[in-house]
């Protein structure tokens, strides 16, 4: 017979998940791995139904399908339990979860639930947001100025019209390789592959809602790339050509003096003299500019391009031959090393200008696209939805439309929501705490979640924004004078103390925490599952193996 793991829960704990879970508050919840995060949301959506809440009133929020399935479950197989306990079992339950022990009356009603959440209309609203933002659109198209059938792109259609978009820009590209588009194919694949390329272009049409959001703070595309310039520190006319021709324009040696150079290193009797003389010669008998500039660069520099330095260019027989020779080399090369410095800054800057040129186009195309098959994909649900609760002119009938419709919002991993998600939780729950709305009930935010366990960055996850939400949303409700609890889930269920301590002791030192959490201190972690055993093996870390190089190559 496998032995149950002995868990210890502590009255801290117990209390902590009552107040976390109290329906009559708003909650903020800082959960560890393993600490019962689905639990606590579970028992809150069980206690606002068991406080009267209409079934219809509660949204809850959770990141995956998956979470949202396992959170109805769990809801439903509580309800469903409770309908065949017997009066003194069903008292027992519902105090266990933090109710006072009810009546007669307050049993039935109890019983009640499961038929209650099972026959409100659309069930229970426990969704995923993008779900819950797809269905608000369908309800109000108009003032969302978007289709109103429009169908929702899965993520493999929306790649396969990203392409497609990508494919129409290049062929415009290739149509008029003298124009702005073509010339900025030619700059953008003389520095990547096209699979970066595409992959570049395909990561921009990803993240296009912040992408214009920046352009428009900036006043558009033209003036953003004028501001990305100034900030490198290029003139506006600054070019890769202009900036190359300066290296003769302002040399410090004139043709007349290269001349006495040359000839003073070839008639040396030193070696090193000779090669830098045959390095220069090209200079003095180049019959075009850029033929000059170049053979002056190698006359400068090593053959791994880097500069040399003043005293390597001559030997000291030359200097003693050419007094203040050396004061007149070190200032040329200091002065080509900053030209140098400003063509890469420069190539960056065109290579960066043609790889925007070629998003916002591809861009363009794609929600051209988008509108003339009257579809969506998931980032606009997010973002035409916070539009039309935050910016529509339509906004204030929206919101008091949702105001007669929703009394509590629950939020799961709270870590994962990205700031335009949070817009949009933060839009539907601002009348909570604005005073007297269109609903005179008490109405609640809960949010749970682990900065440390967020996984979502590549999605626009920002885990900063956790500590800077909570602390939002515990001034908005002290404000209002509402009650708020900031509780704190330390105990573990899932790990022993074994794997626990030994997290615990690595991620205890600031610098490794800080990678992780925004707390000034590592908050640790309980373990509840006290006389388990458990083990840490630590790997030694494995260097990759040397590649030999080819030799047909």
């Amino acid at each position: 017979m496998t032995r149950k793991p002995a868990f210890a829960i502590d009255e801290a704990t117990q209390k902590a998940v009552t107040n976390a879970s109290d329906p009559r508050a708003s909650a903020w919840v800082s959960a560890n791995a393993g600490s019962g995060k689905t639990f606590v949301l579970a028992r809150r959506v069980v206690r606002l139904l068991l406080a009267g809440t209409d079934p219809g009133r509660i949204l809850c929020l959770t990141f995956t399908k998956a979470a949202a399935a396992e959170m109805a479950k769990r809801v439903f197989a509580v309800l469903a339990h409770w309908t065949t306990l017997s009066d003194r079992a069903l008292r027992k339950e519902i105090v266990s979860v933090g109710e006072p022990s009810p009546d007669a009356a307050g049993l039935a009603a109890a019983r009640r639930l499961f038929a209650q959440a099972l026959e409100t209309p659309g069930g229970l609203k426990i969704q995923t947001i993008h779900a819950f933002c797809e269905r608000l659109l369908h309800q109000f198209p108009f003032e969302a100025n978007v289709a109103g059938h429009f169908d929702v792109l899965e993520e493999r259609d929306a790649a396969a019209l990203t392409v497609d978009a990508r494919r129409r820009v290049l062929a415009r590209a290739a149509r008029h390789p003298e124009g702005p588009l073509g010339e900025a194919l030619t700059t953008v694949l003389s520095h990547a592959s096209d699979m970066s390329y595409e992959e570049a272009l395909a990561e921009f049409v990803e993240r296009r809602d912040r992408l214009r959001a920046s352009l428009v703070k900036c006043g558009g595309l033209d003036q953003a790339l004028l501001d990305l310039r100034l900030a490198l520190g290029l003139g506006e006319t600054d070019t890769v050509p202009s900036l190359r021709q300066s290296i003769l324009a302002g040399s410090v040696f004139d043709a007349g003096e290269a001349r006495r150079l040359s000839a003073l290193l070839h008639d040396s009797e030193k070696s090193t003299d000779r090669r830098a003389a045959a390095r220069l010669a090209p200079f003095l008998t180049a019959d075009t500019e850029d033929a000059r500039i170049e053979a002056w660069l190698d006359f400068l520099t090593t053959t791994n391009g880097n500069l040399r330095k003043p005293g390597g260019l001559v030997t000291a027989g030359i200097k003693n031959a050419w007094p203040g020779l050396d004061q007149l080399l070190e200032t040329e090369i200091d002065r080509v090393r900053q030209i140098l410095d400003q063509i890469k800054t420069a190539v960056c800057f065109a290579a960066s200008d043609a790889m925007m040129r070629l998003a916002d186009a591809t861009i363009d195309e794609y929600e051209r696209i988008k509108a003339a098959r009257g579809v969506l994909d998931f980032e606009d649900l997010i973002v035409k939805t916070a539009s039309l609760l935050a910016h529509s002119e339509a906004a204030r009938w929206v919101q008091y439309k949702l105001d007669r419709g929703i009394d509590h919002i629950l939020v799961d991993e709270a870590q994962d929501t990205n700031p335009r998600q949070w817009q949009v939780i933060l839009s539907l729950a601002n009348e909570f705490f604005a005073g007297s709305g269109a609903s005179k009930a008490t109405r609640t935010l809960f949010a749970v979640g682990d900065e440390k366990q967020s996984i979502y960055s590549f999605q626009g996850a920002v885990p900063d924004w956790f500590a800077r939400i909570q602390r939002e949303i515990g001034s908005k409700a002290r404000d209002a004078a509402n009650r708020f609890e900031d509780v704190q889930l330390h105990l573990s269920f899932r790990s022993t103390a074994v794997v626990l301590s030994a997290v615990d002791t690595v991620f205890d030192q600031p610098r490794a925490h800080s990678g992780v959490s925004s707390e000034a201190t590592w908050p640790g972690h309980t373990a509840a599952r006290l006389r388990d055993p458990g083990r840490v093996i630590v790997w030694p870390l494995i260097e990759p193996p040397a590649q030999p190089e080819p030799q047909d190559w």
